[in-house]
């Protein structure tokens, strides 16, 4: 049975064309799917995006890892602090001022919030009202906004996206990943 999604002759395509700025880890990533990666991750190598964030997390960690939550906890640390690492010196100022950990707090009770309402897209209004209440519960005492939030979402981390006038999460399954990328020390909401 054929699986759907990218085939595998179009997944080497992709990461061979990919520019990227480790040669060598790319090399390496590209052995491992061949070996065992496109067997073992066949649902994240058959999206485009989640191919190059395995990638991103293969050349932090070393492997790419088997369990979904685990994926996507290694996934947001890369994209949170170790993608700057490929541009030398220069690191993004969090519009937050918050720590990857922090925000990943925030983030956490943000997704379980939007989840469980089952809410897929946000206006900048109805983000606002989400984040909102995620800041009025966190004891995590800061002064960034739910815009500050969504600019280090979108611009920063690059986890959601605007189209038009509705912010979306690159790939629906980070909304419901993401929950897992923090060990609160109490319930979610």
């Amino acid at each position: 049975e054929r699986s759907r999604g990218l085939g595998d002759v179009y997944k080497r395509q992709l990461i061979d064309k990919l520019e990227y700025h480790d040669p060598a880890a790319k090399a390496k990533f590209r052995e491992d799917l061949d070996r065992k990666l496109f067997r073992s991750h066949e649902q994240f190598a058959s999206n485009p995006l989640l191919l190059t964030i395995m990638l991103m997390t293969y050349t932090s960690y070393g492997e790419v890892p088997a369990k979904r939550h685990i994926f996507y906890a290694k996934a947001y640390e890369t994209m949170a602090r170790l993608h700057d690492a490929s541009k030398g010196a220069y690191v993004r100022p969090m519009h937050t001022n918050l720590s990857p950990e922090d925000f990943a707090i925030y983030f956490a009770e943000f997704c379980a919030r939007t989840y469980k309402a089952e809410v897929l897209e946000f206006t900048a209004q109805s983000f606002t009202e989400y984040m909102n209440k995620v800041l009025a519960h966190q004891r995590i005492q800061t002064t960034a906004t739910a815009r500050d939030f969504l600019l280090d979402l979108t611009d920063n981390l690059c986890i959601m996206y605007k189209e038009g006038e509705k912010y979306y999460f690159i790939h629906r399954s980070f909304q419901l990943s993401l929950i897992h990328i923090s060990e609160p020390t109490r319930p979610l909401y």
